[in-house]
């Protein structure tokens, strides 16, 4: 089956070169201007608060704190035109945030053409200096029930120029009465170009303060890459395909140039790619071609034991079908064989010549016959069902951002939170560098996530305690794994989980936080990895399904720490 096209979308946003001086537009000028690229943000379950596009394409820039909590689902709303007959709603996703800044940036789904504002400098503000804010004070609330509110433009002032330690420019100093729903909206000059991003203020006190333009160039000088894999079969993934990037590039400094970097255990391969307007591809096999002598690694297993070694990639037919020993993941012998394949395919019958295997034991060529065996296993090689596609691009010679991301062999199964949401456990495939986290997922109608996603990585976890009790505390809430009374936690399930710590005979288990916990739990867990050193947790790898009241809608999640697991 051949692979499809990988797309990924390059879209490069920074300040556009500085025009000869022009005349001032007028205020209504200004607005006719600004006011159809200003939208609503509308959260989910959250709030509302405003943005404006900042690319044609769909690219648009609010606060970070108005999308810090999603739904489940990830998406926003955003309406343009709000309250005119020109009214449209757009689905958009988080594409990049930045919580010191107070920055975000969301893509709008579906291709577009709409109108943007370009961001200007504000190294020539000064106190008094007149701007125009937009944006939707109180997000819906002066609007008629179930419509839209059209958006407010105020005119504003510079009132003080505040700085950080460094002495540079931190937040501008706005002397009108914006309100909440105006966070995220632009502060616009007399000539259309975006001097800050309204972020908050002292309500009643007619102060406001807003990002200046110089952090939203920053914020925005990084490329924004969208990417899709591409569906490697078992088959394919040796075969040359297609890999493609558009590009939409605005910034200056020279044409981008893109190269593609796949990486495999042991081998990474560089591939430039070439472009003509806009459009870079380059062919290139997923995965590098195998050595002619390649085997593969097997375990056969007898009644009276196993034996594990390298055989010789041989076909042979189960029924109708022919499959090579590569293909198989498990084979089960007997007058009618059935082999799983690793595409997940399934195909039985007689099995011809089982005979022997030819396999390396101790460094020599040995044939292993099948008669009485129960079962043969394939165990995948470390670098057959995943390569690691990485997308750099450049301006100038400059390094300006790049994509990272893994893809994986058809079929290939994971542990992943969609898994746990049907309840499934997998084994986790081992990562690529040690990972720390917890992701978490709130099922409609749990009263403890209530219906939301959670992530945190890295430094933002602390993880305590020991085999007797993991406890972790990330962002107000705290998560806790025991074994039953008197026991140690190791590697393996644990059904049945109660609420620690009154859990007894029985796991325990516990998620609280934000004023929310339960009376009762059920739940279940899996220790994937545990290691203790001193007393203490050094690496742990759990997955979760936690029930509110034993029978609640599930809150599901995933936890690594210094975990050697994806």
């Amino acid at each position: 089956m051949p692979v499809p096209l990988v797309r990924a979308v390059v879209a490069v946003l920074a300040l556009p070169p500085l025009a000869a001086a022009a005349e001032p537009l007028s205020r209504a000028e200004v607005a006719k201007l600004a006011k159809p690229a200003t939208a609503l943000v509308e959260v989910k379950g959250a709030g509302f608060g405003s943005s404006f596009c900042v690319h044609p394409s769909g690219l648009f820039v609010t606060n970070e704190h108005v999308v810090s909590t999603l739904p489940p689902d990830g998406a926003v709303t955003l309406v343009l035109d709000p309250g005119l007959e020109t009214q449209k709603t757009l689905k958009a996703r988080v594409v990049r945030a930045d919580k010191e800044a107070d920055l975000a940036l969301l893509r709008a789904d579906g291709e577009h053409k709409l109108p943007a504002l370009a961001v200007g400098s504000d190294e020539g503000l000064g106190e008094l200096t007149e701007l125009i804010a937009f944006g939707f004070p109180f997000g819906v609330a002066l609007a008629k029930p179930g419509e839209y509110p059209t958006v407010t433009v105020n005119v504003v002032n510079v009132s003080s120029l505040r700085t950080d330690a460094d002495r540079k420019l931190h937040r501008i100093q706005l002397d009108s009465t914006l309100n909440p729903g105006n966070s995220g909206g632009p502060v616009v000059d007399r000539h259309g170009k975006v001097m800050g991003v309204v972020v908050g203020g002292i309500r009643g006190a007619g102060i406001n303060v807003a990002v200046p333009a110089r952090h939203l160039a920053r914020f925005l000088a990084r490329p924004q890459l969208a990417f899709t894999p591409p569906v490697v079969s078992n088959n394919s993934r040796h075969e040359l395909s297609v890999f493609q990037v558009d590009a939409a590039a605005v910034a200056p400094g020279g044409d981008l140039e893109l190269e593609l970097v796949l990486a495999t255990p042991g081998a990474e391969r560089r591939f430039p790619m070439a472009g003509h307007n806009g459009r870079y591809t380059v062919r290139a096999a997923p995965f590098p071609p195998p050595k002619a002598d390649a085997g593969v690694r097997v375990e056969v297993r007898f009644p009276d034991g196993t034996v594990a070694a390298e055989a010789e990639d041989r076909a042979f037919k189960v029924g109708a079908d022919t499959v090579k020993l590569g293909e198989v993941r498990t084979l089960r012998l007997g007058a009618r064989a059935v082999a799983v394949l690793g595409t997940g395919k399934t195909v039985e019958g007689p099995l011809s010549d089982p005979g022997a295997l030819t396999v390396l034991l101790g460094g020599r060529p040995v044939e292993l016959k099948l008669a009485g065996a129960a079962e043969v296993r394939v165990v995948p090689a470390a670098d057959q069902n995943r390569v690691g596609c990485t997308v750099i691009a450049r301006a100038g010679g400059k390094e300006v951002g790049r994509l990272e991301q893994l893809v994986y062999v058809e079929g290939t199964v994971r542990a992943t939170l969609e898994a746990l949401r049907d309840g499934k456990f997998h084994k986790p495939l081992p990562a690529a560098a040690p990972a720390t986290y917890l992701k978490s997922v709130s099922s409609k109608g749990d009263y403890i996530g209530q219906g939301k996603s959670y992530s945190y990585e890295g430094a933002e976890l602390k993880v305590d305690g020991s085999a007797a009790l993991v406890t972790v505390n990330v962002d107000g809430w705290n998560v806790q794994f025991a074994p039953p009374r008197g026991g140690a936690l190791k590697v393996g399930e644990y059904d049945g989980a109660k609420r620690y710590p009154f859990n007894d005979d029985s796991p325990g288990l516990s998620y609280v936080g934000h004023g929310r916990g339960s009376n009762q739990v059920g739940g279940k867990f899996v220790v994937w990895e545990l290691e203790v050193k001193d007393g203490k947790i050094a690496k742990l790898a759990i997955d979760f399904i936690y029930r509110s009241e034993i029978t609640g809608p599930p809150l599901y999640g995933m936890l690594r720490y210094n975990s050697t697991l994806e």
